[in-house]
């Protein structure tokens, strides 16, 4: 959901109470969005990076996920976050997208599923308070 002060006629849409200033996101009005609060993991984080297709803007991430890597606020302190946020000057840490495409001169052939030459498929990984925990980590 996304809000914006300075033109919440522009934001009316036919599922929320009359003279509200909250709606569903939009892909196609991200240019108007001055700040986003995001509630959640890095899982979340990441989504939300992933939403804008050019320049994000300043997200305050709350972690409420199990890891916490990207999201540097407690949830806990939420109230002075964004107020100073709203009302102070924070400061803001950029951060930097990078986008790559695999080229090859030749197309390899596919090999056969579960050859011991191919790389796994996916990592467990325990980072977590609870030993009894996994994380799967996809890659390919």
């Amino acid at each position: 959901m996304c809000v914006n002060r300075n033109d919440p006629t522009a934001l009316s849409a036919a599922d929320t109470p009359k003279n509200s200033s909250i709606i569903v996101f939009d892909c196609t009005r991200a240019d108007d969005i001055d700040l986003v609060v995001c509630l959640g993991g890095d899982g979340t984080l990441l989504k939300i990076g992933s939403m804008f297709q050019r320049v994000v803007p300043p997200v305050i991430a709350f972690c409420l996920g199990t890891l916490g890597f990207l999201a540097p606020f407690s949830f806990t302190s939420f109230e002075s976050i964004l107020k100073h946020a709203i009302e102070g000057s924070p400061n803001c840490l950029m951060r930097m997208r990078l986008c790559c495409h695999v080229v090859r001169s030749v197309p390899q052939e596919s090999s056969v599923v579960g050859s011991p030459d191919d790389p796994p498929s996916s990592i467990s990984a325990s980072r977590s308070i609870s030993p009894d925990t996994e994380y799967h980590v996809g890659y390919g």
